[in-house]
């Protein structure tokens, strides 16, 4: 499951995604098998979606900052980065803790599948950049996809959850990466023109 992605991408996959394909889209999670993914109810599905949706994006911010910090000298993107890595870790243990207690399996649809490719794909590009080009790409790419992550969550995440605890979590989560925007900005406007 776990994958590397910069939020460029993410933002640009997350700004496409539909939940409408979500719904219709039955695929095996990583720990279940054909015959219990059929057996879940749509409702399970679509929310084991919007779990495993988020479980991609905590894993490729991880993946991401721990790339950055093999390369950048820059204290305040390695600050940024270690708060990435510190949160995002949380949020993770977080959503396989909720979907323990309301016993919602993540489900793995096209669109968490895509995700995952596509970071591999952009950590590729990001490991041939210079740390000054890296610090850029990494700072311009976190603001553009915790842009990208509030429209996500605001307009298909939030609306399509149907389980009040998972809808509660979004909130949480949104809160949390409305401030990483705010984080981000920051460091964009320190680092060189």
């Amino acid at each position: 499951m776990k994958s590397n992605i910069t939020c460029l991408t993410v933002g640009l996959l997350l700004s496409t995604f539909s939940l409408s394909a979500i719904a219709t889209t039955h695929t095996t999670s990583q720990n279940s098998t054909t015959s219990s993914q059929s057996s879940l109810t749509a409702t399970q599905t679509q929310n084991g979606q919007i779990l495993e949706v988020l479980m991609v994006i905590d894993n490729n911010e991880i993946n991401a900052a721990n790339a950055v910090l093999t390369k950048t000298t820059n204290p305040n993107v390695k600050t940024f980065a270690n708060t990435m890595i510190t949160d995002h870790s949380e949020n993770l243990k977080a959503i396989q803790n909720l979907a323990k207690q309301i016993n919602i399996t993540p489900v793995v649809s096209s669109k968490s599948t895509k995700l995952q490719q596509a970071g591999q794909d952009e950590l590729k590009k990001l490991s041939s950049l210079s740390s000054n080009q890296l610090d850029t790409t990494y700072i311009n790419a976190m603001v553009k996809g915790h842009e990208a992550a509030l429209k996500l969550i605001d307009n298909k995440l939030l609306p399509n959850a149907s389980d009040p605890k998972v809808k509660s979590f979004l909130t949480d989560t949104r809160a949390v990466v409305a401030h990483h925007l705010q984080l981000a900005q920051t460091v964009q406007s320190q680092l060189p023109k």
